[in-house]
Parts: structure tokens; C-alpha cells; sequence
């Protein structure tokens, strides 16, 4: 993972001559100025991890030891509050499972439509919906995000 990243970031200084920017003034500050330990990702790559798990509105980033903050975001709509990620891998400690209304965003993000009420079962999050003009049932995982049929 951490390849393809770095791969994209240098695709981006070939083609820009700049690394690529997450939010507006995310780039500066502590987390910009502080030197990293091997292996440890950078705000940019952190930025791309976390929206790849659905995560927006990204607060300002900082950096304890193996520890990177965020003060606020947002999941699939939802506010988070703080976030605390695993400096090398971009992963949410304690990270709270999807809620009902967050996996329903998740389905529409991904090209579904009138998706019906969504109800919880343990781990997994059920709901049905259109998807290229047939119904589909679908399982959404809360914890990873996956979503498979049923």
C-alpha cells in the first residue's frame, strides 16, 4: 500500500511539480514540519487512507511518537469527533462501527439507489436497493465497510 501511495505522490510532483494537497492549510503546520520515522506516513498519505474509508471534513493533523491526530471529521456524513491513527498504517484505533444512516451513505456513494431502510444485525448492516434498474440485497460489513450481496 505504501508503494502505490508514494507511486501516486510521485506522479503527481512528475505531472504538478507538487505533492498533492488534502484540505485547504492541512499541509502546514506541525504535521508538515515534523520529521518522520521510517515507515510513517505523511499528512497527504494519511488524508488519501482516511477518505478511502469514508472519512471528509478532515481537522488539522498532529503527530505523538507512533500517534497521529485528528482533531475532526466526518464518516460518511456523520461527525467523528478526534481520531487517533496508527502513524505507519493510516488506521483508526477504537475506530466505531458504521451507524445505519453511514452505511446508507456508503451504498449511494458507490452507485446504488433507493436503497431501503437499513437495519443492524451484529456486525452487519442490511438494507436493499437499486442497482443497474434490478434490486439487489445487500450485507454492508460495519466494521470494514465491505459490502456484498445476499
Amino acid at each position: 500500500m505504501r508503494k502505490t501511495l508514494a507511486a501516486a505522490g510521485l506522479c503527481c510532483l512528475a505531472l504538478f511539480g507538487t505533492a498533492p494537497r488534502h484540505a485547504a492549510g492541512q499541509g502546514s503546520g506541525s504535521m508538515a514540519t515534523q520529521s518522520l520515522e521510517p515507515g510513517q506516513m505523511t499528512a497527504d498519505q494519511i488524508a488519501i487512507v482516511l477518505r478511502a474509508r469514508g472519512y471528509s471534513g478532515l481537522g488539522p493533523m498532529s503527530r505523538e511518537g507512533d500517534t497521529v491526530t485528528v482533531a475532526d471529521a466526518k464518516r460518511y456524513g456523520e461527525a467523528t469527533g478526534p481520531l487517533k491513527l496508527d502513524a505507519k498504517t493510516g488506521r483508526v484505533r477504537d475506530e466505531k462501527p458504521l451507524s445505519e444512516a453511514q452505511a446508507r451513505a456508503l451504498l449511494r456513494e458507490r452507485g446504488f439507489s433507493d436503497i431501503g431502510e437499513a437495519r443492524r444485525e451484529g456486525d452487519a448492516i442490511l438494507a436493499s436497493a437499486q442497482q443497474a434498474g434490478a434490486r439487489v440485497n445487500l450485507q454492508v460489513d460495519a466494521r470494514s465497510g465491505t459490502v456484498s450481496q445476499r
